[in-house]
């Protein structure tokens, strides 16, 4: 199982200015790229942290054969599609109504539909592909959805340790805040507990 991301972020979900007020910045325009790339860097750390997307982003799940229970990455938005390829090799769509989709679980997860066999699959790796949009943001901007509360202030914490030690270099390793920890524990998946 592979997951590759499709459609990247098209906006971050916390804004510059934001975050700039946050740090008691002006709107220096030297300030404005360091700061949008240290919003990017905080969403990648949290993403890779909590085993989930935070902004808004389309991904695509590549399996080799059929599974009993598909989990999909978190915060599943909708399912785009889901392909496989049949015995000749042909790519084919499988109807909506032949699998069930269990939002309710966390992650979310892909069932066959009662007293539905799923369709025999040509012999190759990555034979079906399940297209999905996952993220707590979405809409055209940051406010349009915005994430919860805890997210947004561990992402201002790490942004503020980012910046301050951004000279730091090789001399010290970035640990986690304590309290950064606090606030993502209930938003972590599969962590092995």
């Amino acid at each position: 199982m592979a997951t590759k991301i499709i459609t990247a972020p098209t906006f971050e979900p916390l804004s510059v200015a934001d975050v700039s007020e946050y740090l008691r910045l002006d709107d220096s325009p030297k300030d404005t790229l360091l700061i949008s790339a240290l919003i990017t860097a905080a969403r990648q750390l949290l993403e890779i942290y909590l085993n989930r997307f935070i902004a808004e982003q389309t991904v695509e799940l590549a399996l080799t054969g059929w599974k009993d229970k598909i989990e999909l990455s978190a915060p599943l938005q909708s399912v785009t599609s889901i392909k496989y390829l049949d015995e000749n090799g042909a790519e084919q769509t499988l109807a909506a109504n032949q699998y069930i989709l269990d939002t309710y679980s966390e992650p979310a997860s892909i069932y066959p539909a009662y007293n539905v066999t799923y369709p025999n699959l040509y012999d190759q790796e990555n034979n079906v592909k399940i297209r999905y949009v996952v993220g707590f943001t979405s809409g055209g901007s940051p406010d349009s959805n915005p994430l919860p509360d805890p997210l947004k202030f561990a992402m201002m914490l790490i942004i503020g340790d980012l910046y301050a030690n951004r000279e730091a270099g090789g001399e010290k390793a970035y640990q986690v805040n304590p309290t950064v920890q606090n606030l993502l524990q209930f938003y972590r998946l599969n962590i092995g507990m």
